[in-house]
């Protein structure tokens, strides 16, 4: 398994993109704010979806989506939808972003356009995506890149082949996994979205890890960190235009990455290691939802206080780790069922055998909130897969 993809305690990778806000003109005689407004709403939706405040960015997109149909700008309206599908798919509400994926093909066929047309294969690609469909995923990815061979769109174009290529690390084929992250980051390079090239490097430093694991090249190593400082480079021109979760993560994997690939011995790389963990905490800080990635690095901190042997120290930063996790109103579970193993590790080598049994009965607490959150996430996919299936039929 690629240990980018499972960081000490599971940060996943997490790819946000900034959708384009429409620049559609609109004929007839409404006024110049009117027309322009539906395009400044989601710029508005845009901003507030990458930094997760999503309530203020549904109200922002639905009410873009309103005006641009009441104006009959079907491409604007089609990339509102594309907006609520990404919010919904985060906040794993399936059913809405079904329909919202259905508003998005809906407005595009009304469009008239190959351009839009690929907006509107996208959302239903994105939807299928999530809902775990692989043959349908493929299926409006492929029709997507098929309209955008008659209007190339670079932008659109990386956002599907990233998703071709997240696709593919659910099945670990390591050559489509190589080609598509190639493919999308060739095309990010085309744009000005910051944050979506960020992902693409990312995406590039998983390839990379994939290629290690197989042929244990030293340089095949090394680009895996490469990619990742690609990241942090970008972080540091545009600070404004990549979203804190993206160079967070790349923290992580860049502390993880010393973590695993250097001797014990190694000062240099501890200290390396030390001062990108540290780095997460400090760009997740003020950043909503990053209790995860925050509690990574301090696993990674609690890591290297075993090594020496530092029992206490270890303890308090899995302590910390556990508090942050759990101040969550939504914890990621299997965060917490990797901190509280750790815990329960830790205690067992202290001989505090109360303690281990307490966390180890957290593990299977914890196991039984992540089954009954599969469950109940799979009767949302379950019930979309039926209504889609009727539809077809």
């Amino acid at each position: 398994m690629n240990y980018l993809r499972q960081t000490l305690f599971f940060v996943v990778l997490y790819c946000s993109f900034f959708t384009a806000a429409a620049q559609t003109p609109v004929t007839g005689n409404t006024n110049v704010a009117e027309k322009e407004k539906p395009a400044r709403l989601i710029r508005l939706a845009e901003s507030h979806r990458i930094n997760e405040n999503y309530k203020a960015g549904i109200s922002e997109a639905q009410q873009a989506a309103a005006i641009a149909l009441k104006l009959k700008d079907f491409s604007t309206a089609t990339k509102a939808y594309v907006i609520l599908a990404n919010i919904y798919a985060a906040t794993k509400e399936f059913t809405q972003l079904k329909k919202v994926s259905d508003s998005a093909m809906l407005a595009a066929q009304q469009a008239h356009s190959p351009a839009v047309m690929a907006y509107g294969y996208y959302a239903q690609a994105y939807l299928y995506n999530n809902i775990d469909n692989a043959e349908l995923t493929l299926k409006y990815s492929q029709m997507g890149l098929k309209e955008l061979k008659k209007v190339p769109d670079h932008y659109l174009q990386a956002k599907i082949y990233y998703l071709l290529y997240a696709l593919n690390t659910r099945w670990d084929n390591i050559p489509k996994v190589n080609l598509y992250a190639r493919q999308a980051t060739e095309n990010a390079l085309f744009t000005t979205d910051y944050n979506l090239l960020g992902n693409c490097y990312t995406a590039l430093s998983v390839a990379a890890d994939y290629n290690y694991g197989i042929t244990k090249s030293t340089a095949q190593r090394d680009s895996i960190l490469y990619y990742l400082k690609k990241v942090e480079e970008i972080y540091q021109q545009h600070p404004k235009e990549i979203a804190p979760r993206t160079y967070g993560i790349a923290c992580i994997n860049i502390a993880f990455y010393y973590l695993k690939n250097f001797s014990e011995g190694d000062k240099e790389a501890k200290a390396n290691a030390i001062q990108y963990a540290n780095t997460a905490q400090t760009v997740m800080k003020d950043a909503p939802n990053g209790e995860e990635i925050m509690a990574s690095g301090l696993g990674i901190l609690s890591e290297y206080a075993l090594r020496e042997k530092n029992f206490p120290m270890a303890e308090a930063y899995l302590m910390q780790a556990y508090s942050l996790m759990q101040s969550e109103e939504h914890p990621y579970y299997y965060t917490l069922v990797n901190v509280v193993r750790s815990l329960s590790q830790l205690y067992e080598q202290m001989e505090n055998y109360p303690m281990a049994l307490k966390f180890q009965k957290k593990i299977a607490e914890y196991n039984s909130k992540i089954f009954d959150q599969k469950q109940a996430l799979n009767v949302q996919k379950l019930e979309i897969q039926y209504e889609s299936e009727k539809k077809k039929q």
